[in-house]
């Protein structure tokens, strides 16, 4: 076997022009087994083409000896000719063993090989060409057989084809002759044709196993990518999570010390409130790429003014730009009459304030430009800064979860990794998309576009004082506060009294469905949902029966909670944690106050 594979491949380097592949397709097989019959039949017609011409020279057969010589001469320009095509080699082959095996059945008769060379080259030509070209050779044989008979009254007695049988003899034998070779012919073509259909079935398993493995190779890349990126998330956010933990707690414990001057005092209350919100931050992004992934961030459609919204999102950065000496610059392109879209106006805040945030963030000196324009059916809005810019091959890297484009310990920005994927995902929820222009050291513009749908009109013969201006509610109302825990409902009790709201308190649903029943004068419920014996919902919805009136508002820490709340007969939602002006907008939203 070793040398065999040395035979071949030293054929192959010196003697071959056809290039051996590890393809298993059928042009491929009958190449290589062309190769492998050749190098057979050449040695071995090597070794009885002398002891054949000394036969041929003492029987005075000059004719087999000159036809023995012309196709080992063939066989040897076959073999040793390099740049001859293997389609070539293929026909010299054939033809020569076909001739061959023609000129032996006449002048040696059925006593010589010449049958088994023409039924062995019919075989061939079906192995090495097709099952048409080997049914075309048969067809070939009958009639060469049939102008051998027609030949026949000539009564060439010197030729051994006439010597030894008779005329309806022959006919006999090459009927017998053409019906087997018909029948090897056809299984031969039969078995190469099922052995294509093997090969052909193992082709496409090793290429859909290819595929398979390609796909869990990018699976598991993904996968060590993710979960790098989350290890780096999880590193991240424990160092975002403490520092204003820290900032809390340690001015918290400060303001108990006594003696404290006023100026401390305000210090201190500023830190505070400072780390909390840097805290609110970090759970909000959390909270928000957590819905987002869970796809229960539904769309809540209402009025926005572009101009109004981006005015007050610039004066609320406008601070801490400030603090670092960056422009923060808006540039408006409709008059505020014209710029009310319908949108959902705190995704559309959300993306906003992500992209301010990041573009002070990542921006040392210069300028933050803010805007959009009008373009065919959408608004294109632009966020343009001067800050580090972004290496071009990472621009799709940074719409991912966790992923930051300074990922080493000694950072010099801080974040969570989910500002810009949370900004992809809610731009997508909007029905637009988003993309950015950077480079390395030349500042970012990121973009991003939203469906340009102007609500209807609505004329409202009631006018309301703007939030801000107003202190406390026209009238006292009473609000029942379904919470079990004592610190937030304290909290809620504190904002409530702020409005001049009576504030009753129960520690359960089965409580807040008593009191109701009992208490008529009821107005407002504020409902948590997690809490003992009933939950919020049931709570709800068995209130609803005898108080479809009242006004029913659910807080909880879980967004997802909303849309199970509605259903159970409540008016409104807000999140926890929420502000105080978040809280209380929310009431006069859902109180009438006439």
């Amino acid at each position: 076997m070793k040398f065999w594979v040395q035979y071949v491949q030293y054929y192959m380097d010196h003697y071959s022009s056809v290039v051996i592949t590890k393809e298993e397709g059928l042009p491929d097989l009958r190449d290589k087994l062309f190769i492998s019959v050749l190098l057979i039949t050449f040695p071995i017609c090597l070794l009885v083409y002398i002891p054949s011409i000394i036969v041929s020279i003492k029987t005075n057969q000059f004719i087999i000896g000159l036809f023995d010589t012309i196709a080992m001469l063939v066989l040897v320009l076959i073999f040793f000719i390099k740049y001859l095509s293997i389609k070539n080699k293929k026909l010299l082959f054939n033809a020569t063993f076909y001739i061959l095996s023609i000129v032996l059945s006449i002048y040696l008769g059925i006593k010589g090989p010449s049958f088994t060379i023409l039924i062995c080259t019919s075989v061939m030509i079906t192995l090495f060409q097709s099952k048409r070209a080997g049914l075309i050779s048969i067809a070939l044989n009958a009639i060469i057989f049939l102008f051998i008979m027609a030949i026949v009254p000539i009564k060439s007695t010197s030729l051994t084809f006439f010597q030894e049988y008779t005329l309806v003899e022959w006919i006999g034998v090459g009927v017998n002759l053409i019906a087997f070779n018909t029948l090897l012919v056809f299984s031969v073509a039969s078995l190469v044709n099922r052995l294509n259909e093997s090969f052909l079935k193992e082709k496409n398993l090793l290429a859909s196993l290819k595929r398979e493995s390609l796909h869990l190779m990018i699976a598991k890349q993904k996968a060590e990518e993710s979960d790098r990126l989350k290890s780096a998330f999880l590193h991240n956010i424990s160092h975002e999570i403490r520092t204003p933990l820290n900032a809390i707690t340690g001015f918290s414990a400060l303001l108990t010390v006594p003696d404290n001057s006023l100026e401390e005092q305000t210090m201190y209350i500023e830190s505070i409130l400072k780390g909390s919100d840097q805290l609110l931050s970090i759970v909000n992004d959390i909270i928000d790429i957590s819905s987002i992934e869970a796809k229960s961030a539904n769309n809540q459609l209402s009025k926005v003014n572009l101009n109004s919204r981006i005015e007050k999102l610039c004066n609320q950065f406008m601070p801490v730009a400030s603090e670092k000496n960056i422009s923060l610059i808006f540039k408006t392109a409709f008059s505020s009459e014209r710029t009310e879209i319908l949108t959902d106006q705190s995704k559309f805040d959300r993306i906003l304030s992500n992209l301010i945030s990041n573009a002070i963030k990542f921006t040392l000196k210069g300028q933050i430009i803010l805007g959009y324009e009008l373009k065919d059916s959408e608004i294109e809005f632009f966020v343009s800064d001067t800050g580090i810019g972004i290496p071009s091959e990472l621009h799709s890297k940074i719409f991912e979860n966790f992923y930051q484009v300074e990922q080493s310990f000694d950072r010099l920005f801080e974040g969570t990794g989910l500002g810009l994927s949370i900004c992809k995902a809610l731009v997508g929820h909007l029905g637009g998309k988003i993309w950015l222009h950077s480079e390395s050291g030349s500042g970012s513009t990121f973009y991003f576009t939203l469906p340009f749908v102007q609500p209807v009109p609505i004329t409202d013969a009631r006018t309301r004082a703007p939030e801000s201006e107003k202190t406390s509610l026209p009238r006292q109302i009473t609000a029942l506060v379904a919470e079990d825990d004592d610190i937030n409902f304290s909290l809620i009790k504190s904002m409530l009294k702020t409005q001049n709201i009576k504030v009753i308190h129960a520690v359960n649903g089965i409580e807040a469905v008593e009191i109701c029943r009992s208490q008529k004068n009821i107005d407002l419920i504020i409902m948590d949902i997690r809490m003992p014996g009933i939950d919020g919902y049931t709570a709800s919805r068995q209130i609803r029966e005898f108080r479809p009136d009242v006004v029913i508002i659910v807080q909880t820490a879980y967004y997802e909670d909303k849309e199970a709340a509605l259903k159970s007969g409540c008016n409104d939602f807000i999140s926890k944690p929420f502000s105080k002006e978040q809280f209380i907008s929310k009431i006069r939203e859902n109180i009438d106050l006439s």
